[in-house]
């Protein structure tokens, strides 16, 4: 247990403008009994758009110097850390691999404890999988994941059980469980025609998400005579041209009045609003080995909203398998939409199911267990204080590069991460961390002489 106030320290995106990500985070620290448990709650933005001016306490993940010097403060000032790692930080494909090692520099540089929460869809995933091992091997560093199946998936990959854990994506209290009644009586508050089935899908536009692919698929079933009215709504910020093709495709199909496409963040309430009359929910990603749940498709289902969505590695987890209707292709995802618009007994089933599975992840419930788990590491950290083994932070040792180490020093090096990128044969910084210690040395260096730059701090 916690028996003195902490100060907590959080990495995030900037929350809550316009970022899924964002909005998790301030639910997150919304719910936690701040003043009963925390001195102090501090966020880190980390900066994803370059054309913006740097604010205050933002992380640049380009930049090795800040990565390491926000580290060293985060260690000095704070006992906890918590980390919202989204492999979005990294928008620019050409460098994101160099950014997952950033990314592994700034969190091996931390020596307090770290919480870090998992939200990615897998860009890279031979490489990030590499990341994923190196992580777990940091003794202070605890991995939060949001389905059995991707906690079963990191277990594999990295032959560890330990530090990994399972708290699902939570939903607000406030949500509100609407019967069928309601959205009847709320369709036609909305002058929506009540035989008319109402589908959303909410969300950021780009291809991950798909829309527009739906949007054909939708507008094939309004073109046969199936009366549905179909709301796509979402911020263009990271899929501009994306949005575009959306756009054309409807007015290309003359289908303005029954697929309704609009540029917007949804606030919560705006969010209960549409909730309110609609029947189905749509989240139809077209990746399978998606292992990040949709924020908005967990919010569907702790309102009780029948939901379809493509059959991920997420949405066939155990426990969430049942709670929707799965579709694994273009074909199944049609006939499947088909039956459920059909059949209102379906829907209601679902609803019910979602209503009674999902009680356990709504906000209240789930900060419980990040503040039990931030309990339980705090009070191991005092049991069994961080070990005194040797870890290189940057640079990353090249495969191609020839370093040896002598029987002692392997015996106190915590983690030797090796890929095979292309770096110079020669480093201008090098950091190491001994426990709560980080050494750095600023000069020219050859792989020849950070070994012995190595070997001088093992016998320190």
């Amino acid at each position: 247990m916690i028996s003195q106030k902490r100060r907590l320290a959080v990495i995030s995106t900037h929350p809550p403008k316009d970022s899924g990500l964002g909005q998790y985070t301030i639910d997150l620290i919304n719910s936690l009994p701040i003043k009963k448990y925390f001195d102090d709650i501090h966020m880190f933005s980390v900066n994803i758009n370059k054309n913006n001016k740097r604010k205050l306490s933002e992380i640049d993940l380009t930049n090795i110097q800040d990565l390491v010097s926000t580290s060293k403060k985060i260690n000095k000032d704070y006992d906890v850390a918590s980390i919202q790692f989204d492999e979005y930080y990294f928008h620019n494909n050409d460098l994101i691999e160099l950014n997952y090692l950033n990314f592994y520099t700034f969190l091996s540089s931390i020596t307090i404890p770290v919480v870090v929460t998992l939200h990615f869809c897998f860009r890279n995933k031979r490489f990030f999988n590499k990341i994923l091992k190196s992580i777990l091997c940091l003794p202070n560093v605890h991995i939060v994941v949001h389905s059995k199946n991707h906690k079963k998936y990191i277990q594999n990959i990295t032959n560890s059980s330990g530090n990994i854990h399972l708290i699902h994506h939570g939903y607000p209290d406030d949500i509100t469980k609407f019967s069928s009644r309601e959205k009847l009586t709320y369709k036609k508050f909305r002058n929506e025609n009540e035989n008319n089935t109402i589908l959303m899908t909410l969300g950021y536009f780009g291809e991950w998400k798909n829309q527009l692919n739906t949007i054909k698929l939708v507008a094939d079933l309004i073109e046969d005579g199936i009366k549905i009215r179909y709301y796509v709504i979402g911020s263009d910020v990271y899929g501009k041209d994306y949005y575009l093709q959306c756009k054309k495709e409807i007015e290309s199909r003359r289908l303005t009045k029954y697929i309704i496409l609009k540029n917007e963040y949804l606030s919560r309430e705006r969010f209960n609003l549409y909730m309110k009359c609609t029947d189905i929910y749509i989240a139809y990603h077209k990746n399978y080995e998606n292992l990040n749940p949709s924020g908005t498709l967990i919010y569907a289902l702790g309102a009780g909203t029948p939901v379809i969505t493509s059959r991920t590695m997420f949405s066939s987890s155990p426990e969430i398998k049942d709670l929707s209707v799965l579709a694994k292709d273009d074909a199944e995802f049609t006939f499947r939409l088909n039956d459920l618009i059909t059949d209102g007994n379906k829907r209601k089933l679902l609803s019910r199911k979602s209503i009674d599975s999902t009680g356990q992840w709504a906000w209240s419930k789930i900060s419980q267990k990040y503040l039990k788990l931030i309990q339980k590491i705090l009070y191991d950290n005092t049991k069994f204080p961080i070990s005194n083994k040797l870890l290189l932070i940057y640079p990353f040792v090249n495969s191609s590069q020839k370093m040896t180490f002598s029987d002692e020093a392997k015996k106190i090096v915590v983690n030797i991460p090796i890929f095979n990128l292309p770096f110079s044969s020669l480093i201008n910084t090098v950091f190491f961390r001994k426990a709560n210690r980080i050494f750095q040395y600023t000069q020219l260096y050859t792989y020849l002489e950070i070994q012995t730059i190595w070997n001088k701090i093992i016998h320190n």
